[in-house]
Order: structure tokens, then C-alpha cells, then sequence
């Protein structure tokens, strides 16, 4: 079956005897194995931008979890036109 569904779909087998061990819940051992299943794919993407920077913003969030910021710069695209 895995090799109908092809090498880009995650899929991981697991025997009925895995399922009902008695030593893991039947909820855990379907967890684990859909956690072995879950395939992620990170993909970047970069874009050289040259330029001057003109402004640097910093912003934090209220629990201090995340913080983000902005940074404007001129390039020379923009002095053209």
C-alpha cells in the first residue's frame, strides 16, 4: 500500500499486536505511530535585497513570548525612480 501511495506520502505500519500491548494504552500506541507518520517539509525561499537601511523597528509582544520587527531600507530601485 505504501508503495501505491508513492514516496512523497508519509505512512508508517503498525500490527495489531503494537495496538493492543499491554503496556501502552491503545489511544498511545495509535498517537506514536501517527506521530512517526507526520512528514514536514520546510522550503526556503531568499532574496538578496541590497540597499541602505533607513529605519529599524522592534516590537514585543505583551508576555514577552515573541517579538517581531521591521526594517526599511533604500535601494537603489528606489533612488530611480
Amino acid at each position: 500500500m505504501a508503495q501505491m501511495l508513492g514516496p512523497d506520502v508519509p505512512f508508517t505500519v503498525i500490527a495489531a499486536s503494537e495496538a493492543s500491548s499491554l503496556s501502552m494504552s491503545k489511544t498511545e500506541a495509535l498517537t506514536q505511530a501517527f506521530r512517526q507518520s507526520i512528514g514536514i517539509r520546510i522550503k526556503e525561499k531568499t532574496e538578496l535585497v541590497e540597499g541602505e537601511v533607513v529605519e529599524i523597528q522592534t516590537d514585543q509582544s505583551l508576555t514577552g513570548a515573541t517579538k517581531t520587527g521591521k526594517l526599511t531600507i533604500k535601494t537603489t530601485d528606489m533612488e530611480t525612480i
